[in-house]
């Protein structure tokens, strides 16, 4: 697996794509975090904005499935393990007023911290240009 992150609007999608091309250019298949189902991140080659499939597991509740942040990044490593994820950072800003965000914010920290643990490599992109940490 690979985590690719960084600010918001810095190319991160971009970057990812030009990664998974050199592995296989015809097999690029995107979920986005913010509307596609859970289980097309088992499916993909790409999850762009990860971090809204985090907000998204925080509020839903309503169909009685476990959705834990960790259960579900748990799921992908097993079932998708070449997948790369693509996540905003979200330490860097403003610390939200309201509860919900702050909370929200530190869900999202902890699943990169997860992410990059078992991630083989993590890249950081700003303005486009992507740096390799790990």
């Amino acid at each position: 697996m690979r985590l690719i992150i960084g600010g918001a609007y810095q190319g991160k999608l971009e970057f990812a794509k030009k990664l998974r091309s050199q592995d296989d250019p015809f097999a690029i298949k995107v979920a986005d975090g913010k509307t596609d189902e859970y289980k097309l991140a088992f499916q993909v080659a790409i999850i762009n904005r990860f971090h809204e499939y985090i907000r998204r597991i925080l509020n839903d509740r309503e169909d009685g499935e476990d959705h834990s942040i960790e259960a579900f990044i748990h799921r992908i490593l097993r079932e998708n393990p070449e997948v790369t994820i693509v996540m905003d950072e979200t330490g860097y800003g403003i610390v939200p007023i309201g509860l919900e965000d702050r909370n929200y914010r530190e869900a999202a920290g902890l699943a990169g911290q997860l992410l990059a643990r078992e991630a083989t490599q993590v890249y950081r992109v700003i303005c486009g240009i992507g740096t390799k940490i790990k």
